[in-house]
């Protein structure tokens, strides 16, 4: 084996900012016991040059850190496809994202929990798989190591993105400093700093604000922040809007790497493996949706994943009744599609996740044969305030991506998140990319197939 191929064979190995050398085979990784630098002990000549992991967040301040958030209307499963955009800005700028605080969305709307905000990403996510694709700290620590007072956290900058006014219908790239024009998220406090919403905390403020109107993904914004981050007064950048941001590489290698580490936390994990098995009679290795502990080490399988012995479906209602009423099947409609499915998969089981009511459930289980089994995910008090709305979303999508059969919800970005991780398990793309049609929609186009790429 070539020096290059070898090189080729384990870049997707190395975490951001490492460089690989080698001349002969390689053998093992290991971490070295008194220094928190990532080794390659090797047969010959064989080594990384790597960045220090665990990162010093004191006063000094000798990194530049990437601040984000979203618009607050957007729900749970966009905010993650922004995640991915800012990940690989991050990359590029080499900096370390600071990851937001989840605060209390839209779609979480159980009123037997209390206020669901301030919630560390570890409450929904793997930090250890993340942070294998991008350098990054929750808010919660950083702000633990670098506030050493109650003055509390003084952003440097905060860059507010924001859409081209002057499109006229043309796409061009760009990235233009504007003046802000009424920004009420943010006032002036007595000292000259600003102050604003800031996932909900108090004790958080700028010293500077700049808008900046963009089209384009990382590669234009690169450039207006490294000019930031090369000025040592800006450490701590705060992109606000980050939906803003378009993908570079959508759908590509590097895209499907960041997607990837998006492991879920464990006990999420968990608890939607036990409901397979007790009531889905499913498990990954009976299914073949059992993912390395490592995501890094997936590859593309020889033969495409079973699945489970159920279909999924994902139906949304509420407000997609008004907004998407005419791709929205009627729960009659619903029933009919799931009878026709099951029976075509030769499976007696259909899992269903949906915001719809449990009386909507009700009468779609009206609609439905007796010998076919509805399921939905119902967790206890004690569990649920444990794991939150966010969690139960979560645990449902889990399910769905190990059934046998799926069929989702038109332009839902809950349905886009269930495909991604049915392509993740290596389903075949016609068990995966499917939705409901609404009633008098005759052969209804169905979701675009972004397949994965390894």
């Amino acid at each position: 084996m070539s020096v290059e191929h070898l090189s080729f064979a384990f870049s997707s190995l190395l975490y951001p900012g490492e460089t690989l050398h080698c001349s002969l085979m390689l053998s093992q990784r290991m971490v070295h016991p008194l220094s928190y630098f990532l080794h390659w002990r090797c047969a010959n000549q064989c080594y990384i040059i790597s960045k220090k992991r665990d990162l010093n967040l004191g006063s000094k301040r000798l990194f530049s850190y990437l601040f984000y958030d979203v618009n607050p209307g957007e729900g749970f499963n966009l905010r993650r496809d922004v995640y991915l955009r800012v990940a690989a800005l991050n990359n590029i700028l080499n900096c370390t994202l600071v990851l937001p605080p989840w605060d209390h969305l839209y779609h979480w709307q159980s009123n037997s929990l209390n206020f669901q905000g301030k919630l560390p990403w570890s409450k929904f996510f793997d930090l250890k798989q993340l942070g294998r694709y991008t350098k990054l700290v929750e808010f919660e620590s950083f702000v633990q190591e670098e506030t050493k007072s109650s003055e509390g956290l003084l952003i440097d900058v905060i860059l507010h993105l924001q859409h081209p006014t002057d499109l006229n219908g043309s796409f061009e790239e760009k990235a233009n400093f504007v003046k802000c024009k009424k920004l009420k998220k943010y006032w002036k406090e007595d000292d000259a700093t600003y102050g604003g919403p800031f996932w909900s905390y108090e004790n958080v403020f700028a010293k500077k604000l700049k808008c900046l109107e963009i089209l384009g993904g990382p590669r234009v914004l690169k450039p207006v922040l490294q000019n930031l981050i090369e000025s040592k007064s800006n450490r701590l950048i705060f992109l606000d809007r980050a939906e803003t941001l378009l993908h570079d590489q959508f759908g590509q290698t590097d895209y499907w790497r960041g997607r990837r580490s998006m492991r879920f936390s464990t006990h999420l994990i968990d608890i939607a493996n036990e409901f397979r098995k007790t009531f889905l009679k499913s498990s990954d290795e009976e299914d073949g949706t059992k993912l390395p502990l490592d995501w890094r080490v997936e590859s593309k399988l020889d033969t495409y994943s079973r699945g489970g012995p159920y279909i999924a479906a994902h139906l949304r209602r509420k407000d997609f009744l008004s907004a998407r009423k005419s791709q929205i099947p009627s729960l009659e409609k619903t029933a009919e599609t799931l009878s026709l499915l099951a029976k075509k998969n030769n499976v007696s089981q259909v899992f269903i996740a949906s915001d719809a009511s449990d009386i909507e459930i009700e009468e779609i289980m009206g609609h439905i044969p007796e010998d076919l089994e509805i399921f939905t995910f119902r967790p206890s008090l004690p569990t649920k305030g444990k794991i939150l709305d966010g969690g139960v979303a979560i645990v449902d999508q889990i399910i769905c991506a190990c059934a046998k059969y799926f069929i989702g919800s038109y332009e839902s970005t809950f349905s886009f998140r269930i495909q991604e991780e049915r392509e993740i398990r290596q389903l075949h793309p016609d068990s995966t990319f499917n939705r409901f049609c609404g009633d008098q929609e005759l052969n209804c186009q169905q979701p675009t197939r972004w397949k994965i790429v390894f």
